[in-house]
């Protein structure tokens, strides 16, 4: 059986926190800071041969909340009228959804490797949502972070939106170069909303790749992910100094199986 594991680890003797840029900033957005919907503003990857064709409904803005509201076609809209008069035009600062459509993907922007996201979210009028980081290569970005709910603490693919004012949150880390988006997959009332805040860290995590070395310094941390892939069941990792200087390590962290 294949197995992959994600660990997550911290160990108090050295720090494999860097510094990098991101190529790309993503500055437009679904709303512009103020409350107002920036129409038109979103990316699309169409027409672009080097990525995925991937209809975007809009942008995610840094730093800012983000307030999206939905709402399905036929409850104050109608695509399918004929009639110019019977046909009613989408809401302002809205964005209309025909009522079989499940998913709303929401352009990031081009990230480098190494960069952590951290997403903060509630809805509502929304049934079994969740929000998906993914790259246009159809790859998932698992969350870092366990979700807890009465007491019990679980790992899941996705993050899982608090309820109305209640934001739950989550942290991802990218481990590949590419465009990526957020994915807001759910079942969608006539009415909904999504309040969100997305903050990026670019070059928190400086990975070695196949590194089999790696020189540090003494009386720092590090906190980082070892990604094992399908064929090792477990992994050993060796820690040494020059003769007269001494390691004390103290370990902690979580492992799990990824899809």
């Amino acid at each position: 059986m294949n197995k992959k594991l994600l660990i997550a680890f911290s160990l108090t003797a050295f720090a494999l926190l860097g510094c990098s840029e991101s190529s790309h900033t993503n500055n437009s957005g679904i709303n512009n800071g103020e409350g107002d919907f920036a129409e038109d503003s979103f990316n699309s990857s169409s027409g672009i041969s080097n990525r995925a064709d991937i209809d975007y409904d809009g942008d995610v803005v840094l730093d800012d909340t983000t307030n999206i509201y939905f709402q399905t076609w036929g409850e104050g809209a109608d695509s399918t009228a004929k009639d110019s008069s019977a046909q009613k035009t989408c809401p302002e600062s809205t964005i209309c959804l025909d009522s079989l459509q499940n998913e709303v993907n929401l352009f990031l922007g081009e990230l480098k490797k190494g960069t952590r996201i951290s997403i903060r979210a509630a809805t509502s009028g929304l049934a079994k949502d969740s929000l998906v980081v993914m790259n246009e290569l159809g790859n998932m970005v698992s969350p870092m972070l366990s979700q807890c709910l009465d007491g019990n603490c679980v790992f899941h693919k996705s993050l899982i939106p608090g309820n109305g004012a209640t934001l739950d949150s989550n942290q991802f880390a990218i481990l590949e170069d590419g465009f990526y988006y957020v994915s807001l997959r759910a079942q969608f009332e006539n009415k909904a909303h999504l309040r969100m805040v997305v903050h990026m860290d670019n070059g928190y995590f400086r990975y070695t790749g196949d590194s089999s070395k790696l020189n540090i310094s003494l009386k720092d941390n590090l906190r980082g992910i070892i990604k094992i892939g399908d064929s090792p069941d477990s992994i050993r990792v060796k820690f040494g100094s020059p003769i007269g200087n001494s390691v004390t390590i103290k370990a902690s962290g979580s492992w799990r199986r990824t899809p």
